[in-house]
């Protein structure tokens, strides 16, 4: 069971970082309602313990 937990936060850690990281935030490819962003900002900052704005920018970079 507690494999199966691991994965499934696993993933909310990875959607966190790719939909809303990437494409919400760097890319503005998605215009999402407050509470999933506010959601996900959340998620990402309690498990990454990454800014928001210092990682979006990080990520314009990289494509730069």
């Amino acid at each position: 069971m507690a494999v199966v937990v691991t994965l499934g936060l696993t993933q909310v850690t990875i959607a966190a970082m790719t939909i809303f990281l990437c494409c919400h935030q760097a890319h503005r490819a998605l215009d999402w309602h407050l509470l999933p962003a506010r959601f996900f900002r959340l998620w990402r900052w309690l498990t990454t313990g990454m800014g928001t704005k210092e990682r979006a920018s990080f990520h314009r970079k990289y494509h730069a």
